[in-house]
């Protein structure tokens, strides 16, 4: 039946309060005496509404002829007068409670037609006015307002409408932006968005006031139902916006309407549900019938939305299709209820089964597999982190073939029902069997869902059956490769069909080493067999470790006891992890430096000593082939199997068992082509191993090609006297000076080539034209800078074996390692960039330790080194080290020149007194002399003081003592001049270096001295004669004569307060003697006269020893020439 007015006009008529106020006056049934009557093209309504007087109200309305602009007028006798309560209650209750239709003229001239064509024209002219106002936007609007229709979850066959403004973009499709869903109680406001149509403001009034007849919660969406519901659903289909699911899902048009039959249809567990079959087919899950009036169907698969013709009344179809389902017991009540009441064929009854009852059959568990998803949840129920997998299972029970799901509920159904052949099978279950069955989960780790939600899943999924992530009572793998199997084998039926994966049990994984080419390096292949056929490892292992970013994921992952690796298809290999973790981590870090080759690892021959650390750690894998590199990684790692060098009679040392395994090792190195880093601690013996070194290659004949040496200026001597000491057949050329240019054209008829780092780079079209057996970098840290030409000149260097000398491979970062590792075995540690984002970023930033061991298993089989603490058990208790270091330029010219003025006067005192009587001026000459060894600025001469002229001796010290620091050496620093001790504290200030003082002019003696044995610094510095006696400080193993003593017995005293009872540390002493001057001959010279010293600086009640012509003569003995 045609409406004269509907709720939209209402609407516009009275304010949303007001329209609740009047439909509660309706619902309460105070509208009386309601009467319609026509006037001319309007309908005018009386009646009257009870109010809170005693008399009603009247109200007369007046209803213009339909029009989409029209405004219902309205008048009522209350004080209001307009817009009332009451006015609102009569049109509400005259809505539902409207008279025939009333013929309106609309002034349209009178034609022959049949009267359902007029009333269809009349229909198609109200379509084309609307048509007109869809689309019209202007440019500048880019909004629209479409129509989102969702099936409903709680009501049968219900709809729910979500308008929602989108932005349209210029190819005319909807943004992906998320839409904005309209909000209905924006209508209070009265204001309308600019891109609503009028159409769109005649839906939005109706969707309003549908919600609020219905008492739809609007957030939830409009869902539509009855004649208004057909209405608004039309109205929205005609704006062709209306879209199925989703924004992008797809546009729904009006469509003819279709036959279908009212029927109903049986259901497994015996209840018979209505449905409506189109073609004499049930109803397909893609046509959703909606229980308006008229009945509607929406073809989601088409895009269609049309009427249902049953040949019923739309209001019969409506009721059928909200029907509920009716339980088996109740079919034949409801069917002899349905006859009384509707005898008419024209509605279909459900169909009266047959009963047959079973029992005391005994059920089959059932399991069907599936992953589901849930989250942990913090303290405050809230989803704490990413959604995490969960291995669940749906649990059921066969009787006679036919499924009973479980349920925990404690008032279960105590029966199945189902229906065959016309027949409705109750079957009684076995409570007992069934509880069973769910302890058996229980006790394979399964737990009961008690929160479905969490779990992305409905209230009906309570029962499901779960292995906790979060708790690790059992594990999926557990599961599947031993508990599935052993629950079939006790009669269960498994349905593993919807795992995304199925998992497989690895047998023994083999490892193939592949020799290259020159043997240079080696290819790793991995394997294992599934089933009888090969399945390549190492891919697979790939893109499992791509999901890891440190060791300490690929530990975590091992604790729960196995690896699920992905493998082909669905296949998932489980693998214990004790075999694979250390496998794992060696790839994880091979794959940050290395690469792949054709799917295999390829790895130079220096990384062998890691492949054979990784066969002893990884259990049950069978490796193959590769002797050859196995039994050098053998070798590499901790250096076993490695045969001792045999020492020629020519070298004339004699190493200690610690030195004989460095000499080994360098031999090993040198036999596989590979170099080393010696790293021993300062005064072991670095320098004595090489000259070893060197003397087996000169008598295997290897030496085909001369040595270089190169090494900072300051240990030139040292070199040059420990060569002609423990290797007198090696021949030696020194190529420093300013003659030694003259010298270039010798190198290649020497053994042993020496030079210095500056005039490495200076001599750099010298050095880089020769070939070279070896080259040596003594104090090889003096490159740790890549970008410094001796680094650059060093790297350039053609040679077949390189090694590197130094006690501190890295002094500040570990680009100090880098640089020497890129001259000993260039491309070993990558790029200097490469480095720089595998190693020494992740490490000195952020502290990744994972990286570090990576870096340290890199380099390990190529650096050897020595604690003093490691090896002291070989050292004697007290070893005296004597430095020689070379004079500069400067320092070498202001050396002879006070020679010189000396050696005159005291040649003119002695001519005159005589040598016995000339002591004092003797004494001063060789006071000065010492002077300028120690540091040019100690000599007060006028003449000289104003030239400043760099201390040899002091920049050695400042070169050793970060190093002994390093090594945690504690150091005490002798000097006899407390001017000198002043000069050393200004370089340790500006090197940030901590010390401890101690003078004649210390008057708190025992402070220091406790501060420096309770180790809380570790550089003492004392002036001989205060502190050369009287002192216990056990806790220093090192001591440094700055500045040699005349007397040995002084030297000793001073010495032995570290070297005393209670020391339970080996003790290093160091003699700094300036090469070639006065300490190096009173050195010489107390070997061959040990009462030399008192017979200078004897005293009165002593017994003077006279000095001779010729020792004088060889105190002032001019310096060598160059």
């Amino acid at each position: 039946m045609a409406s004269h007015y509907n709720i939209d006009d209402i609407l516009k008529s009275v304010t949303l309060g007001v329209f609740d106020r009047g439909k509660k006056y309706a619902q309460q049934g105070k509208v009386k005496d309601i009467q319609w009557r026509k006037q001319g093209n309007e309908i005018i309504i009386e009646g009257k509404v009870k109010g809170n007087n005693v008399s009603p109200y009247h109200q007369k309305i007046t209803i213009p002829a339909p029009d989409l602009n029209r405004r219902i007028h309205g008048e009522c006798s209350c004080p209001v007068k307009l817009e009332c309560k009451h006015i609102a209650a009569l049109l509400i209750y005259g809505l539902v409670n409207q008279p025939k239709p009333i013929q309106f003229n609309k002034n349209l001239p009178a034609n022959d037609l049949d009267p359902e064509l007029n009333k269809w024209l009349d229909h198609l002219n109200s379509a084309e006015q609307d048509y007109q106002n869809l689309d019209t936007y202007p440019d500048e609007i880019q909004q629209r307002l479409i129509y989102v229709i969702d099936p409903t979850h709680d009501l049968k066959s219900q709809i729910l409408i979500h308008p929602q403004s989108v932005r349209l973009l210029g190819n005319g499709t909807f943004s992906t932006s998320p839409s904005i869903p309209y909000r209905f109680n924006n209508i209070a406001s009265g204001i309308t968005p600019r891109h609503f149509r009028k159409i769109d403001n005649e839906i939005i009034y109706g969707l309003h006031a549908h919600n609020l007849m219905n008492k739809t919660d609007a957030w939830q969406g409009s869902r539509l139902s009855g004649k208004e519901g057909h209405r608004l659903l039309m109205r929205i289909l005609s704006t062709g916006r209306c879209f199925w699911s989703h924004i992008h899902g797809p546009q729904l048009i009006s469509a003819p309407a279709r036959t279908a039959e009212l029927r109903w249809q049986n259901n497994t567990d015996g209840s018979q549900t209505p449905i409506f079959s189109f073609n004499g087919g049930s109803v397909s899950q893609d046509i959703l019938v909606l229980p308006l009036e008229p009945p509607c169907y929406i073809d989601t698969q088409k895009g269609e939305v049309g009427e249902i013709k049953t040949g019923l009344s739309p209001a019969l179809n409506s009721a059928f299709a909200l029907a509920p389902n009716v339980p088996a017991e109740q079919t034949a009540l409801l069917t002899t209820e349905m006859k009384k009441r509707f005898p008419q064929d024209s509605i279909p009854k459900p169909a009266t089964l047959k009963m047959e009852s079973r029992k005391g059959i005994l059920p089959i568990p059932c399991l069907k597999l599936f992953i589901g998803k849930t989250y942990d949840v913090d303290s405050y129920g809230y989803n704490a982190g990413p959604p995490v997998e969960i291995f669940m299972a749906r649990l059921s029970f066969e009787y006679d073939g036919f499924s009973a799901p479980w349920t925990s509920d404690k008032k279960f159904p105590k029966s199945i029902t189902f229906v065959k052949d016309d027949c409705l099978i109750k079957i009684q279950r076995n409570r007992k069997e069934e509880e069973k069955a769910d302890k058996k989960m229980k006790k394979l780790g399964f737990e009961l869902i008690d929160n479905p939600e969490i779990f992305d899943l409905s209230a009906k999924h309570k029962d499901i059956h779960a292995i906790n992530p979060f708790e690790e009572v059992t594990d999926q793998v557990q599961f599947c490769l031993h508990d599935i199997p052993a629950l079939e084998q006790d009669g269960w039926k498994i349905d593993a069909t919807h795992l995304p994966f199925h998992f497989k049990e690895t047998e023994d994984i083999f490892a193939d080493i592949e020799e290259g080419t020159g043997k240079d390096w080696f290819e790793l292949d991995m394997g294992v067999n599934i089933d009888g056929k090969r399945v390549d490892l190492v891919p697979i292992f790939v893109d499992f470790l791509r999901s890891m970013e440190t060791e300490e994921d690929i530990l975590k992952l091992s604790e729960k006891g196995q690896f699920l690796v992905p493998a082909e298809g669905k296949n998932v290999l489980a693998i214990p992890a004790k075999r694979i973790t250390p496998l794992l981590i060696f790839l994880m870090g091979l794959l940050k430096t290395e690469g792949l080759d054709n799917g295999k690892i390829r790895l130079p021959r220096y990384r062998s000593a890691e492949i054979f650390a990784l066969e002893n750690e990884s259990e049950e894998i069978l490796w193959r082939g590769g002797e050859t590199f196995r039994e050098l990684g053998r070798k590499l790692s901790g250096f076993r199997g490695i045969e001792p060098a045999q020492i020629p009679q020519e070298f004339t040392g004699k190493l200690r068992s610690y030195q004989q395994e460095g000499l080994n090792w360098l031999e090993f190195l040198r036999e596989y082509q590979m170099g080393g880093i010696l790293a021993d601690d300062m005064g072991l013996g670095k320098t004595v191993q090489t000259l070893a070194y060197f003397s087996i290659e000169k008598a295997a004949q290897r030496l085909t090609e001369p040595s270089l040496i190169v090494m900072p200026t300051s240990v030139l001597p040292n070199w040059l006297q420990e060569t002609h000491r423990f290797a007198p057949n090696l021949t030696m050329l020194s190529l420093h000076g300013s003659e030694r240019k003259e010298r270039f054209d010798e190198i290649d008829k020497h053994d042993l080539i020496f030079t210095t780092y500056p005039l490495l780079s200076r001599d750099k079209s010298v050095f880089l034209s020769k070939s070279f057996n070896t080259v040596i970098l003594d104090e090889a840290q003096v490159i740790k800078n890549p970008k410094a030409q001796a680094s650059r000149v060093a790297r350039q260097l053609k040679t077949k074996h390189r090694f590197c000398l130094t006690g501190t491979p890295m002094e500040n970062h570990l680009g100090d390692l880098w640089s020497i590792m890129a001259f000993l075995m260039p491309g070993m540690l990558g790029s200097e960039k490469f480095f720089r984002r595998i190693f020494r970023n992740p490490i000195e930033i952020f502290g990744d330790q994972a990286r570090n061991k990576l870096l340290s298993n890199l380099i390990k089989p190529f650096v050897l080194r020595r604690t003093k603490e490691q090896v002291e058990e070989e050292l004697p208790d007290k070893q005296i080290l004597i430095e020689h270091i070379p004079l500069s330029k400067e320092q070498k010219e202001l050396y002879e020149t006070v020679r010189l003025t000396m050696d005159s006067r005291v040649r003119a005192e002695i001519a005159g007194k005589g040598l016995s009587r000339s002591h004092i001026i003797v004494l001063d000459a060789l006071l000065k002399l010492r002077q300028v060894c120690c540091d040019p600025r100690l000599v007060k001469t006028a003449a000289l003081s104003h030239k400043k002229i760099a201390s040899a001796k002091l920049a050695r010290l400042m070169e050793m003592l970060p190093e002994m620091i390093e090594e945690g050496r504690r150091i005490l620093l002798f000097s006899q001049f407390t001017s000198m001790l002043s000069l050393i504290e200004e370089e340790l200030n500006a090197q940030d270096i901590p010390y401890l003082k101690l003078t004649g002019q210390t008057k708190d003696r025992k402070t220091p001295v406790k501060s420096f044995q309770d180790g809380e610094v570790p550089l003492f510095l004392i002036s001989l004669k205060a502190g050369g006696t009287g002192l216990n400080l056990t806790a220093a193993d090192t001591v440094i004569h700055y500045d040699p003593w005349w007397n040995p017995a002084v030297e000793m005293q001073a010495t032995d307060r570290a070297h005393r009872i209670g020391q339970n540390k080996k003790v290093f002493v160091y003699k700094l003697v300036a090469e070639a001057t006065v300490e190096d001959k009173i050195l010489a010279l107390q070997e061959k006269k040990r009462t030399l010293a008192d017979g200078v600086l004897v005293k009165k009640d002593q017994t003077a020893t006279n000095l001779s012509e010729d020792d004088l003569k060889n105190l002032f003995e001019p310096l060598p020439v160059g």
